[in-house]
């Protein structure tokens, strides 16, 4: 092929091609973007093409590799390989598509949250459960080849020092519990902290590390306050046994004494000459007879002061373990919205499945998504978004059933647990949601802010475990997001 002979008229085919390819993706036309457009429809010299489009594979190839081995929020390696896998069966064909739906969905696992408001079209939407597949469906023209320093990856050596802190960190949470004498109340916070230090993204961000943070502190004061109400407990009970110790030893010798006078009174009687000597020892018999009486009856009001204060102190151990009780629920309550929290959906969802399978009942479980999350963070700030997830939560806290439980799954998404319900009748439900959710519209500074939410449903198989059933109503909601948002889907039943 000659590569140097120019051809004019395929020149201003490709210029009008260009000039479709910015239309069909509604991009400006700027010098970058045109230069971008001219190489996509092909307007590069061929044969210098093919060499350029080489090397850029070559690049991006390595470049796709390191990414894989990095951890990613809301991206495990299994969903990086399936969003991957879709892009080549799609795409396998285009090189040039291929390159920039390639650097689309390398973005799509680097971009993180923005402090602060933003202009909420400039980014693309937050990735979350499923969002490999979005990424590849609705992928938009690449960026550069190599991403700027804002939004790189932290270098390998600065990664491995954040995951071996992370490790640290959670063998401390294993460790200290077996070190303090309520190892099972400890526990169960330690446990809360580890599970925020392990996300189920894999990586924590600030969010969870200022919730870890929180919840350890509050270990910490309400440990103090065990190990001071403990202390003051264990001497108040050293000072009753002391006293009770003393009172038994003035008892045990006011009777050694009263013993003692009884006998040289019976003494005395038995020698008494008359009766006026008799009358004399029998009336210092009676007064040591009423202080022994005196001494026995003050000791008598000491004990019952003493059985009352241990009454109190008993009450107050009660209280006290009443108030542990509470500390622990709320370790399986989720702080912002006050729904269960991921600990509580999966300690609530085996017993609630058990239940539902031994009786033959059936059990539903609806995975909820709010729609442009991100858009509304970067646009209003994160107060914002956490102000929406507690309107969310609340509206769900008094519009399903009080035999339905609703639980923050993570981020933006919630899962509801319906029970007695297929998946038609539970589908049915989400949407009586998605129009309460209209009609009671989330208010921001006294503005009418509209927030929807997608979801999928599924019906619990005999024996499932909570990922998998998940895993099946996240395929039905990434239908719901694909057709079109503010929708519900429901998870197709296996064959057979």
């Amino acid at each position: 092929m000659n590569c140097d002979a120019p051809v004019e008229a395929a020149a201003a085919q490709r210029a009008r091609a260009a000039l479709r390819h910015l239309a069909q993706r509604r991009l400006p036309p700027t010098p970058d973007q045109y230069a971008m457009a001219w190489r996509a429809v092909g307007g590069a010299d061929a044969c210098r093409g093919r060499d350029e489009l080489g090397g850029t594979l070559g690049q991006l190839i390595a470049h796709l590799l390191r990414q894989l081995e990095l951890p990613h929020r809301h991206w495990t390696a299994a969903r990086k390989k399936e969003a991957l896998g879709r892009l080549l069966a799609a795409h396998g064909s285009e090189p040039a598509a291929l390159v920039e739906r390639l650097n689309r969905l390398i973005d799509s696992w680097q971009s993180v949250p923005i402090d602060g408001p933003a202009d909420p079209s400039a980014l693309p939407r937050a990735p979350g459960p499923a969002a490999g597949r979005a990424a590849v469906a609705n992928a938009a023209p690449a960026g550069p080849l190599v991403p700027d320093a804002a939004h790189s990856p932290p270098p390998p050596r600065l990664q491995r020092l954040v995951d071996d802190m992370t490790d640290l960190l959670v063998a401390v949470c294993d460790t200290v519990p077996a070190l303090v004498e309520e190892e099972a109340w400890v526990r169960q916070q330690f446990d809360a902290i580890r599970d925020m230090l392990r996300p189920a993204g894999g990586v924590p961000d600030r969010r969870d590390m200022a919730q870890a943070r929180a919840l350890l502190r509050r270990t910490a004061e309400e440990h103090q306050r065990l190990l001071k109400m403990r202390r003051d407990s264990l001497q108040m009970m050293k000072t009753m046994i002391a006293q009770c110790i003393d009172w038994l030893r003035a008892l045990t010798e006011s009777s050694g004494r009263f013993g003692g006078k009884l006998n040289t009174f019976v003494e005395e009687i038995e020698r008494s000459p008359d009766l006026p000597a008799l009358a004399g020892t029998v009336r210092h018999l009676i007064e040591e007879t009423r202080s022994m009486y005196a001494e026995i009856d003050a000791s008598k009001t000491d004990f019952v002061q003493a059985s009352e204060r241990a009454r109190l102190l008993e009450d107050e151990v009660s209280r006290l373990a009443s108030e542990l009780s509470a500390a622990s629920a709320q370790v399986m309550t989720d702080h912002l919205t006050s729904l269960l929290n991921r600990r509580g959906l999966e300690r609530s969802f085996d017993e609630l499945a058990g239940r539902c399978r031994s009786e033959r009942r059936a059990l539903s479980l609806a995975l909820l998504d709010v729609d442009d999350f991100k858009r509304l963070n970067d646009a209003l700030g994160h107060q914002a978004g956490d102000d929406a997830l507690r309107h969310l939560g609340r509206l769900l806290r008094v519009r399903v059933r009080p035999v339905d439980l609703s639980a923050r799954y993570g981020g933006e998404e919630f899962v509801i647990l319906l029970p007695d319900l297929d998946e038609a009748q539970a589908a049915e439900a989400v949407r009586a949601v998605q129009r309460a959710l209209t009609s009671d519209v989330f208010l921001h500074h006294s503005r009418q802010v509209f927030i929807t939410f997608s979801a999928g449903v599924a019906r619990v198989r005999d024996g499932e475990a909570l990922d998998d059933a998940v895993a099946r109503a996240d395929d039905a909601m990434y239908e719901a997001k694909r057709s079109g948002k503010n929708r519900v889907c429901v998870a197709a039943r296996p064959a057979g």
